[in-house]
């Protein structure tokens, strides 16, 4: 079901946005979380109701960049990956090539899976690196949860374009459905959790299962990942299936 020719190309197709992406988010990361020692240096108070050091990163980071951005990329690729070379027509020629089209999706989505898990372990560590020169106490357990947790999250937006890309053979449709799904669900829960009034606004988005403050204070529900999980592999098998048995534009 691999195909390592397919994988390759993937890879060299998408290393820039990926390597942008990767290194922009962990650069954020690091320098918010030098941002917390420059504070504490000054005599400041933390941000937040509790002055905990995740308070602000969840204000900073995990509630929005660290979201945003590694969103952006799994948009692109999904789109990239599939529906734009059904649009432009060089799926024509891939399936010239003994690679099926089982092989073909999987490689593919492999690699995405690949490339997402590899992004956030380095973002990981950039971040406890970053971590390890404050002189302030830093739970290192809790940004693991944190980051393990955005993973998923992700990987269930991954889900919903990896499904649109199979979908559509319109490029335009695909990347417009993909980003507008998963871009407009990050809207959605920004926008509950400006006033308590909009806060029902929050179950209409995925990102509802990413309890940030839950997992800061040690009482987030453990089912939250096995339903991102679920999200994730299930839009992907029937992305699949799709792609497999639609008519294609060759």
């Amino acid at each position: 079901m691999f195909s390592y020719t397919v994988f390759k190309h993937a890879l060299k197709s998408n290393y820039f946005l990926w390597l942008i992406v990767t290194l922009t988010t962990t650069i954020f990361l690091s320098a918010t979380i030098f941002a917390v020692e420059s504070l504490t240096s000054d005599g400041a108070s933390l941000p937040g109701a509790d002055g905990n050091i995740f308070s602000l990163l969840n204000q900073t980071f995990f509630s929005m960049i660290g979201i945003l951005l590694p969103l952006i990329y799994i948009v692109v690729v999904s789109n990239k990956v599939i529906s734009k070379e059904v649009d432009n027509g060089s799926m024509a020629f891939t399936m010239t090539t003994p690679v099926g089209r089982t092989r073909l999706i999987f490689s593919r989505l492999l690699f995405l899976f690949i490339s997402i898990v590899t992004m956030f372990t380095i973002i990981t560590i950039g971040g406890l690196a970053a971590a390890s020169t404050l002189s302030i106490n830093f739970d290192s357990g809790t940004m693991l949860k944190l980051m393990l947790n955005l993973l998923f999250l992700e990987l269930s937006f991954a889900g919903i374009t990896i499904l649109m890309s199979s979908i559509f053979n319109k490029s335009s449709l695909s990347l417009g459905l993909g980003a507008g799904l998963t871009l407009g669900m990050f809207l959605v829960s920004t926008i509950a959790s400006l006033a308590t009034d909009l806060e029902p606004l929050k179950y209409l988005s995925l990102v509802q299962f990413y309890d940030v403050n839950g997992i800061i204070n040690n009482s987030e529900n453990q089912i939250n990942i096995i339903i991102l999980v679920v999200v994730f592999t299930t839009l992907s098998f029937i992305g699949i299936q799709v792609f497999r048995k639609k008519n294609l534009p060759l």
